[in-house]
């Protein structure tokens, strides 16, 4: 009896097998917690220890104690993203004549890019590239150099070192003044 019943049950456990191989291979979303920032540790919800190794991560900037979304499969985890992402607009200290707008020059960080908004103004057009401000220290800096023309009949130009600074310049019908506005702006780091 034990044998027919062997023998029935054989192709239901031949697929039990292939489909626990198959759902052994999908992504799982998992929640984690930072333990080290440099090199990155983590340690998973359910787990007693961190990673024994340092995951991918997409999010650039974690710190000890950042709870963090992440994916894992394949013995593979990637950090996808912050819990909540708390993205909080900071103020730039402006340098060399520059002062704010009405609606003030904001940036924020977010997992991906570096966002600004607002304006700044300047009572005596640069001609060259002249310092406006430079990215707080916690920002991420661009990849390479930015440069970002303004309205075209005063010639207006922003620019975005790697090293952090950010310049602007203004040739044209701008001869007692300029304001620049960053809305829209952006970069990847």
């Amino acid at each position: 009896m034990s044998e027919i019943l062997s023998d029935l049950l054989r192709p239901v456990l031949d697929q039990i097998s292939k489909l626990w191989g198959s759902v052994d291979k999908m992504p799982v979303v998992r929640w984690g917690t930072v333990t080290a920032a440099n090199p990155l540790r983590v340690l998973l919800d359910g787990n007693t220890d961190p990673l024994p190794f340092a995951p991918q991560s997409l999010v650039r900037t974690l710190q000890v104690g950042n709870r963090v979304l992440c994916i894992e499969q394949h013995r593979r985890v990637i950090v996808v993203d912050l819990a909540g992402n708390p993205v909080e607009w900071m103020t730039p200290t402006l340098t060399g004549g520059f002062t704010l707008a009405s609606a003030p020059l904001q940036l924020r960080v977010t997992p991906t890019r570096v966002e600004f908004a607002g304006g700044i103004l300047r009572t005596t057009t640069p001609s060259a590239y002249t310092t406006a401000f430079t990215l707080p220290a916690n920002v991420p800096r661009p990849r390479g150099q930015y440069r970002a023309p303004g309205r075209d009949d005063f010639g207006m130009w922003v620019a975005m070192l790697s090293t952090g600074d950010v310049q602007m310049k203004a040739t044209g019908a701008a001869t007692s003044g300029a304001g620049y506005t960053f809305d829209g702006m952006s970069y990847a780091y």
